[in-house]
């Protein structure tokens, strides 16, 4: 017998995912603007990939996620998330989520040294 699954991929369904997770990307970007890093560090959705399930009962979504360093445009890199991962934090569960491969680009970055001596020269 085949079941008539109601249709969770539905257009405005996958609209409000985009725009979730676009207004978390903005929150991060505006959060560190605030913060010490300025404009140095960003984050930027470069693509989306959302496949609905073959019974239709709702759909696979990732997003690539560019992290961006100003200074250094070479340490640029992608990777792709699933929207929990981005959405949520990264200290609760486990895999790979934005926020903490956001910290990790910045602690490997020169930033904090650059900030330390510019706060001794003041």
């Amino acid at each position: 017998m085949e079941r008539n699954y109601a249709r969770r991929d539905t257009l405005r369904s996958k609209r409000n995912l985009k725009r979730k997770i676009r207004r978390v990307i903005r929150k991060i970007n505006a959060d560190m603007r605030k913060d010490v890093f300025g404009d140095r560090f960003s984050l930027r959705i470069a693509q989306s990939d959302i496949v609905p399930y073959d019974d239709n009962s709702g759909w696979n979504a990732h997003f690539l996620i560019e992290f961006r360093d100003a200074d250094y445009p070479e340490r640029n890199y992608r990777h792709w998330f699933e929207p929990s991962f981005i959405i949520y934090s990264g200290f609760f569960a486990g895999g790979r989520h934005v926020d903490t491969d956001l910290n990790d680009f910045i602690i490997k970055s020169d930033f904090w040294e650059k900030h330390r001596t510019a706060k001794k020269e003041r």
